[in-house]
């Protein structure tokens, strides 16, 4: 084990710019991306490979924790419209 260093700064923990303008659309359509930004990003980057079942798996989850009051395919597309334009 080592001793304790001190540092003169915070981490940037800034989102690049291209997950943070997916992100933005999601908000900006009503969903609720607080804390859940790595499944989202995850989602995004399944929406780009084409895998629907990433994007169903969390579209479902976020309808089912209430993070939206838009439908499972309104969500569903969503996510998909968003990444392809934002960070795909």
């Amino acid at each position: 084990d080592r001793g304790a260093r001190e540092i003169s700064e915070i981490p940037s923990a800034e989102v690049p710019e291209p997950d943070a303008k997916y992100l933005d659309k999601l908000k900006d359509a009503g969903v609720n991306v607080d804390g859940v930004e790595d499944q989202l990003l995850g989602a995004g980057k399944a929406a780009c490979d084409e895998n629907e079942v990433t994007i169903s798996a969390v579209a479902g989850q976020l309808i089912e924790q209430q993070r939206t009051t838009l439908s499972f395919e309104e969500l569903s597309q969503l996510i998909k419209d968003s990444a392809r334009s934002g960070i795909c």
